[in-house]
């Protein structure tokens, strides 16, 4: 994917910066634009919509605004690494950013879905991003958030 330098708009549509691709990043991520448009007193900017068509980025100095916890989330481009679907019946740890603490969850499938549900409501989880299964230090896999419940 090629670098293509587009505009950071804030909540109000107004260019407040740059950045290298829309592609490159997630919600919620707080780092790799530029501000260009800052008082002393701002506090850090988050992405909370991204448009790749436009090549845009909306950040938010509050991250993932009107973002609710959620209790499951369902997934996309699943793979497990072992090749064998995970036990329903067992108790799993996942997480959705690098270096989050695991949180607990419990994982359903059926033939045309895999849900993943959360034993704790999670804050701010991001479409599009990886969600990675966990039976302790063992790696089971994961997929791309493609919902949320």
């Amino acid at each position: 994917i090629e670098e293509r330098q587009g505009n950071v708009l804030n909540e109000d549509g107004e260019v407040i910066g740059r950045h290298d691709g829309a592609t490159f990043f997630t919600i919620g991520q707080r780092h790799g634009f530029e501000i260009t448009k800052k008082g002393t007193d701002d506090k850090p900017y988050y992405v909370v919509a991204k448009d790749v068509a436009d090549n845009t980025l909306v950040v938010s100095n509050t991250p993932h605004q009107a973002q609710s916890a959620v209790s499951g989330v369902e997934l996309s481009h699943v793979n497990w690494i072992s090749g064998k679907e995970p036990d329903t019946s067992k108790e799993y740890q996942a997480r959705f950013r690098y270096r989050q603490k695991l949180f607990p969850v419990t994982v359903a499938i059926d033939t045309s879905r895999v849900s993943v549900n959360f034993l704790d409501r999670q804050d701010y989880v991001p479409e599009g991003q990886s969600l990675v299964i966990y039976d302790g230090e063992i790696c089971l896999g994961g997929g791309s958030i493609q919902a949320k419940f």
